[in-house]
Parts: structure tokens; sequence; C-alpha cells
């Protein structure tokens, strides 16, 4: 668990009690620091290990590395295409409220 320190009392009688129902949890104890580096991320695990397979020219478990990595990829950072200039603008006097359920949502 990660949290304030002003909170860490609560913290910890939290933690205690989902130990006692057998959960394992996990408190920061130590002063991390916002941002440390406790060891290499998974995508940097599966990144080397996609290289060090293509290395050794087992190029079918290099795939499998970049597959399993590429969720932990942010997608803004992918690469992509320009997209296509827009040729077409849409008529949106068509629209209107005629007939729409304007009321707030009922709520339970």
């Amino acid at each position: 668990m990660t949290y304030a320190r002003a909170d860490e009392d609560r913290v910890s009688s939290y933690c205690s009690a989902l130990k006692n129902c057998s959960y394992h949890v996990w408190m920061d104890i130590h002063d991390i620091k916002a941002g440390q580096q406790l060891g290499p991320t998974p995508l940097e695990v599966l990144l080397e290990s996609m290289h060090a397979a293509r290395a050794e020219g087992e190029r079918a478990e290099a795939v499998e590395c970049a597959k399993a990595a590429a969720p932990y990829v942010h997608s803004k950072l992918a690469p992509m295409s320009a997209p296509a200039p827009v040729e077409y603008e849409a008529d949106y006097t068509v629209l209107s409220d005629a007939g729409a359920d304007t009321s707030p949502p009922q709520c339970w």
C-alpha cells in the first residue's frame, strides 16, 4: 500500500486486518521516494528479453516478447501516420432534441 506519511497508523491497521484475512499486503515503511526505481520495470525486462532473443536468432521468441510488451507501451508513444485530410463536412442541422429524454437520470 502507498499512503501519505500522516496516515501511517491508520494504514498500518488496514494492512494488519488484511493480513489477518490471509491477503498478502506490502506496505512502504522505508521512505521510498516518489518515482524511485525499485528494479527493472516489466517493460524493461520484456524488451531486454526481446533483444536477446533476436540477437540469438530466436525470432519466434522475440515476437512473443514484443507481444507481451505491447500493453506496457503507451499508445500515444506508438508511431502513427498523420490522418488523411477531411473532405466531408457533416450536416449538423438535422440534429435536434425532439423526442430526446432531457430529464436528469434517476439514482438508486
